[in-house]
């Protein structure tokens, strides 16, 4: 994972004690659907990552991959 993908964190005020929830968007979907979640209490109790992963939400790969 970057680190990139890693700042991506929806917590405004982040606390690094808080354990992390990585969001990982399904098929068809990318990381703005758990935007939603930052209104919750469960984004009091944890970091909130969500990532794109390439092809799913990511913009596309700047070279070809191996």
């Amino acid at each position: 994972m970057t680190r990139r993908a890693l700042e991506t964190s929806m917590n405004e005020a982040e606390d690094e004690a808080l354990p992390i929830i990585l969001c990982i968007a399904g098929f068809g979907d990318n990381a703005d659907m758990f935007t939603g979640l930052k209104q919750t209490p469960l984004a009091h109790l944890y970091r909130l990552m969500p990532i794109n992963l390439p092809g799913f939400g990511a913009p596309p790969l700047e070279q070809e991959t191996t």
